[in-house]
């Protein structure tokens, strides 16, 4: 199935006319896309023929054989989409609109070690800062490419002639293909199969696929560092806000990290300010923004989100139970990366009171004084500590020796769960 092709934007419009123009020749639309056909056939016999010595008419034959197993787009598509978001888990809050009923409040987010911090956004709604500064940094030709770069190919045949390792070259199409459809055994073997491959599936995706189609694919897949896959993940990640609330310097920040990912503000601050500064510097050369936002930018500072903040979980004990209650219901890989909302029963509020009453009472329990323990804990909010069991006066000041706790409050008539404390702290 062919994509219906979205709005293009006046900044891609003006970058690929800007190149044509470049070239200084005229060519009809007819001659340029059989001269595109024609380089795409010679590029990839000559990739084979290079890469591995064979005939041309091996070569060929090889191709046929190739492609014959080759996924499918569609194929390359769903392995995209799929399994591709954390789940989420709520509870229920405070009344903050005001209407009566109590919030959704998030408080645990299921991230897979193996997947990542996953959230997918349409390229429509995608900044354009962010679209044209990805494709200055990471593919310049992609707007007019047949799905791989002919100059990051000669490259390869260059340093492979020349004796030196197989060079990457890929494009944005390619790089999608390796990240969505190359087996994870196979991803980083840098071999000539596994390039020919890439570009098979590359010339076949952008001959049924739009370019904007492609390129929200490569944006959402692609990893940002800190188990970061996708713009939106990595701009909650890093600045704690959704990828349509960039500044001009954190989208810099965002998109030169994925050749590098280590080199990201969380791991190595100084390394990503001077990526951030070549990112800048490309948007600059490809048209995407003038020199004096290029150094506005480059001056402002980051406001970094705590880099642990995403991974912690309120009502720790339920939200474990209710993970493992997932895993029993459905597959693993489906908990861990399928972008499932649960709406649970947990009543936040409550279960705030029945954490802070199981501390206050282990106090009294370990020798401390109710008259000091239960004000003290009512003043800080605690307001259910007050009904806490008198201790035997005679005993006031004992130490019970009960060093942990644990409260469950069930509604008797549906037997819902509304509040879970499995231990003190």
């Amino acid at each position: 199935m062919v994509t219906k092709r979205t709005p293009v934007r006046l900044i891609r419009s003006l970058i690929v006319i800007d190149r044509e123009r470049k070239r200084k020749k005229s060519r009809t639309g007819g001659s340029l896309l059989l001269r595109i056909l024609g380089l795409v056939i010679s590029a990839v016999i000559l990739t084979v023929v290079i890469f591995t010595g064979m005939s041309a008419g091996a070569a060929a034959g090889a191709y046929t054989i190739i492609t014959d197993g080759l996924p499918t787009p569609k194929e390359v598509e769903d392995a995209s989409i799929q399994t591709f978001e954390t789940t989420k888990i709520f509870a229920w809050g405070l009344d903050q609109d005001g209407d009566g009923n109590k919030d959704p409040v998030l408080i645990y987010e299921v991230i897979d070690p193996n997947a990542g911090d996953r959230n997918w956004i349409s390229v429509s709604t995608m900044l354009d800062n962010v679209i044209c500064g990805t494709v200055a940094m990471e593919d310049k030709t992609f707007w007019t490419n047949p799905g791989f770069n002919f100059q990051g190919i000669a490259r390869a045949f260059l340093s492979n002639i020349e004796g030196g390792d197989i060079q990457g070259g890929s494009s944005i199409t390619q790089q999608v293909v390796k990240n969505s459809v190359i087996p994870l055994e196979e991803r980083y073997d840098i071999s000539y199969s596994r390039k020919i491959k890439e570009v098979l599936i590359s010339i076949e995706l952008t001959r049924l696929y739009e370019k904007e189609t492609i390129l929200e694919w490569y944006i959402n897949t692609n990893h940002y560092g800190s188990l970061s896959y996708g713009i939106d993940a990595a701009a909650r990640v890093y600045f704690g806000k959704s990828a349509s609330e960039l500044t001009l310097s954190e989208i810099a920040t965002l998109i030169a990290i994925p050749q590098y990912p280590l080199l990201n503000p969380f791991d190595d601050p100084e390394a990503a300010l001077e990526r951030k500064g070549i990112a800048l510097g490309r948007m600059v050369e490809e048209g995407c923004i003038t020199s004096e936002e290029a150094e506005q930018a480059l001056n402002e500072p980051w406001h970094l989100a705590v880099s642990n903040q995403r991974y912690d979980i309120k009502a720790p004990h339920f939200s474990m139970y209710v993970r493992r209650e997932l895993e029993n219901m459905f597959p693993p890989e489906l908990v861990a990366g399928g972008g499932l909302r649960v709406y649970t029963t947990l009543d936040l509020e409550l279960n705030d009171q029945a954490q802070c009453t199981v501390q206050a009472y282990l106090r009294i329990l370990a020798g401390e004084d109710p008259a000091v323990v239960i004000p003290e804990a009512t003043g800080a909010g605690c307001e259910s500590a007050q009904y806490l069991p008198d201790v035997p006066a005679n005993r006031i000041g004992q130490d019970f020796n009960i060093k942990n706790s644990a409260v469950v409050a069930i509604r008797p008539t549906t037997g819902e769960i509304l509040a879970m404390v499995g231990s003190a702290d």
